[in-house]
């Protein structure tokens, strides 16, 4: 997979527009675009999106092991209140591939 946003520790911090910040990075990341934005329920398909990303598998347990982090980001836009609720089988899927699953409701 090929990063769309790289950050690497002890390297200069920049935003997305290639302005310095203040520091140095203090974690490395990677940020991966997984699908296209789309209207509808992030949860009608997330079983989908686990099975196509099974084939890193090996490369979310290494990270995990070697003390890093993996997850899976999920931006929610929404003009009114919002709620959800993950299957017993999503959940045992996520914690199987070492994902944190990170929501943000806007």
């Amino acid at each position: 997979m090929k990063p769309e946003v790289s950050h690497s520790i002890g390297t200069q911090e920049r935003t997305p527009f290639g302005d310095r910040l203040e520091g140095p990075t203090r974690c490395t990341y990677r940020g991966f675009p997984l699908v296209e934005k789309t209207p509808g329920v992030f949860t009608d398909v997330l079983s989908e999106l686990l099975r196509r990303i099974e084939r890193y598998r090996g490369f979310f347990a290494q990270t995990v092991l070697d003390g890093g982090r993996t997850e899976l980001f999920v931006g929610v836009f929404k003009e009114d209140s919002v709620g959800f609720t993950l299957e017993p089988h999503v959940m045992i899927e996520l914690a199987s591939l070492s994902l944190e699953l990170s929501v943000d409701i806007y």
